[in-house]
């Protein structure tokens, strides 16, 4: 039968409080029928349990918070800095329960209540739950560094082909234009199909590069920097980039006089809005009729794109935000990133997405950002007036 041991590191200076732990400790073992083996090293000051810590190594330690050298949660602070890969449970007495969830807070695994110790079966209960919560956490850990240094370099990579494959792509998109204007009363009719298909899927690669670079350069940054959005400059330039689809829709814009002032990373809520109005466009009714809009709930602002399309039903909501996923396939063809890329980029600054729907009513996509303070809004309009 195989035994777990257990090596117990206890730093306390009660003799009756070790004693305590000894024999409960005892207890469980001849419970468990040898099936648990604990070994237990004391120490009485905090010094000298830290230089037991130096010299081996302990599965688990039970920390008395109230030492004769040490007191409160810089005793912690000093076993945890040595012990960085060592579970800590702590031993408190009833009024120090608030600092011990304050330790807990920084990385104790758990706290026992000294007077509440009077069963073998929760003390050794505590020791090994705490011991698989921090192999747990550890493991967490270990494998959610392991996946941020992959997407670190499948972001690069991703970057890195995206740049390669523009160039000889802008001269493909540039060729095809020059020989469908230069040569078009030379071209037949399938020649002039062909070179139309060939700069049609051009474009659209291009498109998908440009979706790749938002998104590597999304989650590469650690930390963003929000700053105050004039709303009605970036909506303008989006129309600006949609003119020739607002042009083939044949859609009308409903754009507000004013905006609240939003923070947020100016270039990637651009691309929101792209993003949201293409939808608009492709999506809403014949033709389409776009309404935009924000305002102040509370800390957050709210913008949003009602469309006057025929509307999405409950069941394919869910979908809609998910990489890949796309409603009305029969109608649109793409590779359906763009919403997946809306959620990604909202939720890095801090805010919200959703759809508002009935069928053949039309549908409100919507998002959230944190709402800038008067200061920032009367900033942000004093440089407006200038310009």
């Amino acid at each position: 039968m195989n035994r777990q041991r257990i090596h117990i590191l206890l730093i306390e200076d009660s003799p009756t409080d070790a004693q305590l732990i000894r024999d409960l400790l005892a207890e469980a073992m001849r419970i468990s029928l040898s099936q648990i083996q604990f070994q237990l090293t004391q120490a009485s000051r905090l010094e000298e349990g830290l230089e037991q810590i130096r010299r081996q190594i302990f599965d688990i330690i039970l920390l008395d918070l109230s030492l004769p050298d040490s007191f409160g949660l810089g005793t912690f602070e000093r076993v945890s800095s040595i012990a960085t890969t060592t579970p800590i449970v702590l031993l408190t007495g009833i009024d120090d329960e608030l600092l011990a969830l304050d330790a807990v807070q920084q990385g104790a695994q758990d706290y026992l209540v000294k007077s509440d110790v009077t069963s073998s079966a929760l003390l050794s209960r505590a020791i090994r739950y705490a011991i698989e919560r921090h192999r747990l956490v550890t493991e967490l850990s270990q494998k959610a560094s392991e996946l941020e240094v992959r997407n670190a370099a499948l972001d690069a990579f991703s970057h890195t082909m995206a740049h390669q494959i523009r160039g000889p792509l802008s001269q493909i998109i540039g060729f095809t234009e020059y020989a469908e204007s230069t040569f078009s009363d030379e071209l037949t009719e399938d020649l002039r199909h062909i070179l139309q298909r060939i700069l049609q899927s051009g474009l659209k690669m291009n498109n998908m590069l440009s979706e790749i670079l938002l998104l590597a350069s999304v989650r590469s940054l650690s930390d963003v920097e929000l700053f105050p959005l004039e709303m009605s400059r970036i909506v303008a330039e989006v129309r600006k980039r949609l003119r020739l689809q607002i042009d083939k829709y044949q859609a009308e814009l409903i754009v507000p006089t004013s905006w609240p002032t939003a923070l947020g990373h100016a270039s990637w809520v651009e691309e929101v809005w792209v993003n949201y109005i293409t939808n608009g466009l492709k999506y809403g009714g014949n033709p389409p009729k776009l309404k935009l809009g924000g305002k102040r709930t509370n800390n957050m602002i709210h913008f949003w794109v009602q469309d006057n399309g025929q509307g999405i039903a409950p069941d394919d909501k869910s979908r809609l935000f998910k990489p890949h996923s796309r409603l009305y396939e029969h109608r649109v063809k793409g590779e359906g990133l763009g919403l997946s890329i809306v959620l990604r980029i909202i939720h890095r600054l801090g805010g919200e997405v959703g759809v508002e729907s009935k069928v053949n009513e039309g549908s409100i996509f919507w998002f959230s950002l944190p709402a800038a303070s008067e200061e920032e809004a009367a900033e942000l309009q004093g440089t407006q007036t200038s310009k």
